[in-house]
């Protein structure tokens, strides 16, 4: 008896857990979504980003110029 309610309450936390998903990812498929083009937009502010890369087996320290803020044409 004891087996069996243990049996089906795990069985209903997988549907609900189950349900949860299926309706999480309808939910994102369905939401508003808004595209941007590239073309329409201009950097005006770049900053200097230092990110660390093994070369040769050592830690070397390589610069790369980003865009940190962008106006529109």
């Amino acid at each position: 008896m004891k087996d069996k309610i243990i049996a089906t309450v795990v069985i209903l936390l997988i549907a609900v857990f189950t349900y949860l998903m299926v309706y999480a990812v309808w939910q994102e498929s369905t939401s508003p979504k808004m595209e941007l083009n590239k073309s329409e937009w201009e950097c005006v502010k770049t900053e200097t980003r230092i990110t660390n890369v093994i070369i040769g087996g050592k830690l070397m320290p390589q610069s790369n110029q980003e865009c940190v803020e962008y106006k529109r044409n």
